[in-house]
């Protein structure tokens, strides 16, 4: 649920309904860029054959439950840069003290 294109789809499409409209080449082509060109036409029938499958999950407050996906999903982008911005500080914390492996952050973690 975290890779880049799931994010991208639920930012966008926190709710079955907001798809009405879309086209599977609309969706493909929206879904291109996050998964690195990967996605293919299959995928994104995929996707509206399991959207019909679920039947109409529309809900009471439907607004407020696709603000809160939303927001789960920039949290979760949020997470992934600090993850990212730690990483690079302890790359250069563990390039000082000589360590030669990658199981540096293990050492740092557990010292």
């Amino acid at each position: 649920m975290d890779g880049k294109t799931s994010l991208a789809f639920f930012e966008q499409y926190p709710s079955h309904h907001l798809l009405k409209g879309t086209t599977v080449k609309e969706l493909r082509e929206f879904l291109l860029k996050p998964s690195n060109f990967a996605c293919s036409i299959k995928k994104a029938e995929k996707i509206f054959s399991m959207i019909k499958e679920d039947g109409d999950t529309t809900r009471d407050y439907q607004a407020e439950r696709d603000f809160i996906i939303q927001s789960h999903i920039r949290r979760i982008r949020n997470c992934k840069e600090e993850m990212k911005a730690i990483e690079q500080h302890l790359k250069l914390l563990m390039q000082g003290t000589g360590y030669q492996t990658e199981s540096w952050m293990l050492v740092f973690i557990f010292r």
